[in-house]
């Protein structure tokens, strides 16, 4: 048994705490939140376990438990959950006044659950053998392991980075054992709202899915080369943005109009931004040239509020296809920063490189790929084009590889066209959810429709309006009006 924490490791080629520093270091970058980086600290603890030390080592047969995730998680309740004194240092590194038991047993299933999907916190009961969050076979397995193997370092491991009392003698106490297996219950009607609850937990999940993921690949400086990749293309899209459009011809009363809408809305949005509005609808008729009043109304966003990634998302493939060659042929000689992702869309550089592989695998080409590959699966471009369907997904997911996206969300610009291709009855739970998303992360949402759909969420729907207390329908881009004039137009 390796009881020195400084000579345990997280992979074959890398140690426990550097590994664990390293995800720290990445979670801070994608987030300010603290729970996060708490979260970043647990998550391998349990790779202590000597018989998973064994298992990354080629000379020795590992035999036994040799899980961690879970391991993580229940060191994790009992430092904080059973000791006063180690709760309020929990909550002074939280910087938070109270901690309740449905935050305790959140954090210790994002634990737990870090190489998986975000469970059901409420699972139903079928067969009235008493449902449970996290797995009572896995649990009695690890309080088997625990039982023979009393003199981990667990506090040295958790000492070294925040100060807190010896807790050990906690870890096989029956008390505590019960109730993490049998009074583990989440009970949501104590949150003060279940919407922030969700977001904010389910952000913390994927930012340290992120940053692990990211860190355990070796993909060094990709959150900070990504960040700077968004502000080159910020600092260039407006100039590009205004070079094509001046090249567009204003001799026909078509071009003519398209301008002038054009125009209205940029100066709608100028006055909604003035007032901290982030979520807008833009309500045009078929052939005004909404592709570019977006990409307009994208530019003035980032000239007021600074550099952001933008996410174009649409309802069907074939338009996705037509979106990016407008795009492409907008942004000439800044291809690099655009990517479409959806079910046939390709990354011509990752094609490539599979392709030279296969006759000269480099180390150096195996982690180009490697990072190419985590960059499509992240988002992690200035300019992405997909679908409906990844966008929502990623926005509400529980699942592990839809949440890897969710980061790059933060700090972004939607654009989401043709809303009224989704069912009407999610119209205003979308822009709910929107709102409060774009809130809480800094991002900013321009909903697009030929036809204005009904944003409003139903008087009638008690449920989804205590969940989305503060609903606001979207900040209007354009007059109602505008688009009924006197005069019939020419598309």
């Amino acid at each position: 048994m390796v009881s020195d924490i400084t000579l345990l490791k997280s992979h074959p080629d890398k140690l426990l705490l550097k590994h664990v520093q390293g995800v720290i270091d990445n979670t801070k970058k994608l987030t300010n939140s603290r729970f996060a980086e708490l979260v970043a600290i647990f998550h391998d603890l349990g790779k202590i376990n000597p018989n998973f030390q064994d298992k990354l080592d080629t000379q020795k047969a590992a035999c036994g438990y040799a899980n961690h995730a879970y391991l993580s998680a229940y060191v994790f309740f009992c430092v904080f959950c059973c000791n006063k004194k180690n709760a309020d240092a929990l909550k002074q590194f939280l910087d938070v006044n109270e901690l309740t038991q449905n935050d305790i047993i959140a954090l210790s299933v994002i634990i737990a659950k870090h190489h998986g999907n975000l469970p059901d916190f409420s699972p139903a009961d079928y067969n009235g053998s008493g449902a449970s969050i996290l797995s009572k076979d896995e649990n009695y397995a690890l309080f088997k392991f625990l039982e023979k193997e009393q003199e981990l370092p667990f506090y040295n491991f958790v000492n070294h980075f925040i100060q807190i009392d010896d807790f050990r003698e906690l870890l096989l106490n029956p008390r505590i054992k019960q109730g993490y297996t049998e009074k583990f219950i989440f009970n949501g009607d104590k949150n003060k709202s279940a919407l922030d609850f969700f977001i904010d937990y389910q952000f913390t999940f994927a930012s340290v899915l992120y940053a692990d993921k990211a860190d355990a690949g070796n993909i060094e400086n990709i959150i900070e080369d990504q960040k700077a990749a968004v502000q080159s293309f910020s600092s260039c899209f407006g100039l590009q943005l205004d070079s094509y459009l001046s090249q567009l011809k204003q001799d026909t009363e078509l071009n003519k109009l398209r301008t002038e809408i054009r125009g209205n809305a940029i100066r709608n949005i100028n006055e909604g931004l003035k007032h901290n509005k982030q979520v807008f609808e833009l309500t045009a008729p078929t052939g005004s040239g909404k592709t570019l009043m977006l990409l307009s109304l994208a530019s003035e966003i980032i000239k007021i509020k600074g550099d952001k990634r933008i996410i174009y998302a649409l309802p069907f493939l074939s338009i996705t296809e037509q979106v990016e060659t407008e795009v492409l042929k907008i942004f000439k000689g800044h291809e690099d920063f655009i990517q479409r992702i959806d079910s046939k869309s390709e990354n011509h550089r990752f094609e490539k490189i599979q392709e030279e592989l296969d006759d000269n695998p480099s180390e150096e080409m195996i982690q180009e790929a490697s990072i190419l590959e985590f960059r499509d699966n992240t988002f992690a471009y200035p300019f992405i084009i997909t679908t409906f369907v990844r966008f929502f997904e990623t926005l509400l997911s529980n699942r592990n590889a839809e949440l890897l996206k969710l980061p790059n969300f933060s700090n972004c610009i939607f654009l989401l066209d043709e809303i009224q291709a989704l069912p009407p009855r999610l119209y205003g739970f979308f822009v709910a959810y929107l709102n409060r998303f774009c809130g809480k992360f800094g991002s900013y949402a321009i909903i697009s429709t030929a036809t204005q759909p009904n944003f409003e969420l139903p008087k009638d729907n008690f449920d989804a309006l205590n969940f989305f207390k503060q609903h606001f329908v979207p900040y209007s881009l354009l007059p109602l009006n505008y688009c009924k004039p006197p005069i019939k137009y020419p598309f």
